[in-house]
């Protein structure tokens, strides 16, 4: 009796199909973070430049820059919770040529009614504070331009030398192979423009027409991870294009990975009680590539 060699692509259709999905939307997210950054190129063409994977001070020319030097960042009121102020003075500390703005709640309702208050009924008629919150970011960076930050980030460096000439930089963040987040890979929680950026209108229009969705969905990363995909393809990314930074340098801890018991009691702020960000740096970032971290203490939501 002679026995037919089983066809595993027949009895096992759909798993087959599962892993080619995964493995196409994983080249195609990396294609779009590519086409997203500005290539460098080596100042040698018949060496590799040691400089092309890392930002060095001396690239910084002050005479290029576009985005201004003014950090922005928000809370409720003027009152910011102790367990934040530390690493809110570390962006200060460290860019003591910024101007440091902490918007409250009120004022983010004040800047979108005197300035964009078309936005306005949409703004109001959000059902969660994050969500205003969000928007509101959005408008920091098409009116005043600068870096938002949000509160359970540090700042590690001087900004200068990451900001350089750019017209735009937001941070990318690993989310693996799963592609079911895949929208949460450019989140809204660092980014940083010069004031009037085109993207940052496209946004609010996409804001405007989401009426449906979870917040991250309406107002948050996967907002603006569409945002972003959207843009690059459109005619004013080639003439004010936004550069993607590697995960390395503003996230370098994903709270999407796997990770370990040591690792979350040491970085993630809102499942630990023995933060230790020194222990964190020494996991997630060894070779203090890193401008920025953010804990993910998830301060929007309502159990924290």
């Amino acid at each position: 009796m002679k026995l037919t060699p089983r066809n595993p692509l027949r009895q096992y259709p759909l798993a087959c199909i599962a892993i080619i999905a995964i493995i196409l939307l994983s080249l195609y997210q990396f294609t779009f973070l590519i086409s997203t950054s500005p290539k460098q190129q080596p100042s040698h063409p018949s060496k590799r430049d040691p400089s092309e994977d890392s930002i060095h001070i001396e690239n910084f020319k002050p005479g290029n820059r576009r985005i201004p030097k003014l950090i922005h960042q928000s809370w409720k009121t003027k009152d910011v919770p102790s367990k934040y102020l530390n690493w809110t003075l570390s962006w200060q500390t460290l860019n003591p040529e910024y101007e440091y703005r902490l918007w409250t709640d009120q004022e983010n309702r004040d800047l979108v009614r005197l300035h964009y208050p078309w936005f306005l009924e949409t703004f109001d008629a959000f059902p969660d504070p994050i969500m205003r919150a969000d928007a509101s970011r959005v408008f920091y960076m098409h009116k005043y331009g600068g870096v938002y930050a949000d509160l359970d980030f540090e700042c590690l460096k001087p900004l200068d030398p990451l900001l350089a000439s750019h017209h735009s930089v937001l941070g990318s963040m690993s989310v693996g192979l799963n592609v079911f987040l895949h929208a949460h890979s450019i989140p809204n929680a660092w980014m940083s423009s010069k004031p009037g950026h085109p993207l940052w209108m496209s946004c609010a229009k996409r804001m405007m027409q989401n009426s449906k969705g979870s917040v991250e969905q309406i107002t948050g990363p996967a907002m603006l991870y569409r945002c972003v995909k959207e843009y690059s393809k459109s005619k004013a990314s080639r003439l004010e294009p936004v550069y993607v930074a590697p995960p390395e340098y503003i996230f370098p801890f994903s709270w999407t990975q796997m990770q370990t018991r040591e690792l979350l009691e040491a970085c993630y702020a809102m499942r630990s009680h023995a933060l230790n960000t020194t222990k964190c740096l020494d996991y997630v970032d060894p070779e203090r590539k890193a401008f920025a971290i953010t804990y993910w203490g998830h301060s929007w939501a309502p159990a924290y």
